[in-house]
């Protein structure tokens, strides 16, 4: 959680982490990579509508190679009255 941070700042920092843990040496396994998905609040999120959304970016991310961040596109606005 980044309070603060927008969508392209949050991906940097995920990217800033990605890397690091890209270079870092580890006792038994050795160098790792890792994906991240990532997304912003918006208004009317539910914990669920969040972590779906970071959870389909994270898929993204693997689907096209892994060792990467994808970032999530906001949510489809709806119209008052129409159920999505």
């Amino acid at each position: 959680m980044l309070p603060g941070c927008d969508g392209a700042m949050a991906q940097k920092v995920a990217e800033k982490l990605r890397d690091a843990i890209g270079q870092f040496a580890f006792d038994v396994v050795g160098t790792v990579t890792c994906s991240f998905g990532v997304t912003c609040y918006v208004d009317g999120d539910t914990a669920e509508t969040l972590l779906s959304r970071a959870d389909d970016a994270l898929y993204r991310a693997k689907i096209k190679g892994r060792n990467r961040v994808e970032l999530a596109s906001p949510p489809a606005a709806t119209s008052p009255g129409v159920a999505a």
